[in-house]
């Protein structure tokens, strides 16, 4: 009896070592994952750090541009003003005219001010296009003539818009939405999209559907890395366990969330 009894202690000691063995590979395995994981999302969080410090150098450049052409958006926005105040003025006399002459006159001709009417709003689209492309092609001979590199201005634009067609896919659409409510579109942005809109190599890429959701915040990389490496210290790498995210999505969401 001694024996079986001692067989059994043997046994179950030799299961119990097992399950502990056990137990002690899968809290392994699930920490080595947790590891990777964190290490993936510490990876994206110095990606998108890189990216937005890159754009800030871009910034940068653009900015110098600016200062020294002494671009002003208002002018263009004062004389695109005036062009569409004579064409409503234009637009309104031809309706006028129009409707006299169908009523006392012949009301077949009211078809022919409808047709003008259609001509002036087409007239009306190609002098804007013609007013922003004149517009642009002084600003490019301005820059000429200051001796600026306008190609590395585009280079610029273009390496924007390259980064930030990279960050759509990374950065939460909830970040973005968030920026554009606080801010409002600053020059620098309206000189951007000028330029995008009249560069025929770069004027596609603004339009692009992952790029619309930046619109009007590509002059807050500086407010983005902020945000990015407040959300990475404080939810991420934070001391506190209690308040440790493990990704990237969620230390930006809980960031988000407090800042509300």
């Amino acid at each position: 009896m001694g024996d079986l009894y001692n067989n059994k202690l043997c046994i179950e000691e030799s299961m119990e070592d097992v399950y502990e063995q056990k137990e002690d590979t899968e809290r392994l395995i699930i920490n080595d994952e947790n590891e990777k994981l964190r290490l993936e999302n510490q990876n994206k969080f110095d990606s998108i750090k890189s990216l937005l410090k890159q754009n800030m150098e871009f910034q940068d450049l653009i900015n110098l541009v600016m200062v020294k052409t002494q671009f002003d958006y208002v002018k263009l926005k004062k004389k695109m003003k005036g062009v569409t105040i004579f064409f409503i003025c234009l637009c309104i006399l031809a309706i006028a005219l129009g409707s006299y002459y169908a009523i006392k006159i012949k009301p077949y001709l009211l078809i022919k001010f409808l047709s003008l009417f259609v001509l002036i709003i087409i007239l009306f689209l190609i002098t804007r296009k013609i007013v922003r492309r004149r517009t642009y092609k002084i600003h490019v001979k301005n820059c000429n003539k200051l001796e600026l590199n306008f190609k590395d201005l585009v280079l610029s634009v273009r390496g924007l818009l390259d980064n930030y067609g990279k960050l759509s896919g990374e950065i939460p659409v909830e970040l973005a939405k968030c920026i554009s409510k606080k801010h409002r579109i600053c020059n620098y942005d309206k000189y951007f999209t000028f330029i995008c809109e009249n560069n025929k190599n770069i004027r596609k890429e603004i339009k692009n559907k992952k790029l619309k959701i930046f619109k009007g915040i590509f002059c807050k990389n500086k407010y983005m890395l902020s945000i990015i490496e407040s959300a990475e210290n404080n939810y991420f790498n934070t001391v506190f366990v209690y308040n440790r995210r493990d990704s990237f999505e969620e230390a930006i969401k809980s960031y988000l969330k407090d800042q509300e």
